[in-house]
């Protein structure tokens, strides 16, 4: 079973780079970097906000963290030369950053939810 999963991540991965030469080809080279820098930026925001000595409150912090990322996202429109508007811009932001925030807490809140049984085990025993 395992061969196979090596094999289609394998595959994957051939077919991630044939696309990555496709967008090059198509948007040009710039846009694509200026992609690959805009989620290099956003990665790097969240370990800045949440792991910082900053003392916010949770609430501060996930605004300070949309107002970054919406920055970022109509800075990296503004450079890559492309024909956007800005509320196509807004509305795609808005939709990625909601399902990627949902994803997070859906899965912290499953991870929280494991550890406070294993706790909750460890206590009964």
């Amino acid at each position: 079973m395992r061969r196979y999963i090596d094999s289609m991540l394998i595959g994957l991965g051939i077919a991630s780079f044939l696309t990555l030469l496709n967008a090059i080809s198509y948007f040009g080279l710039k846009v694509i970097l200026l992609s690959l820098l805009l989620g290099v930026g956003q990665g790097l925001v969240v370990p800045l906000i949440y792991s910082s000595p900053l003392k916010l409150a949770y609430l501060y912090k996930f605004l300070l963290h949309a107002v970054i990322s919406y920055g970022m996202t109509v800075m990296f429109a503004f450079f890559s030369g492309l024909d956007y508007n800005l509320l196509d811009i807004t509305l795609g932001w808005l939709v990625v950053f909601a399902l990627v925030f949902a994803y997070f807490y859906q899965r912290n809140h499953v991870a929280a939810h494991e550890i406070n049984e294993k706790l909750n085990r460890r206590i009964r025993k």
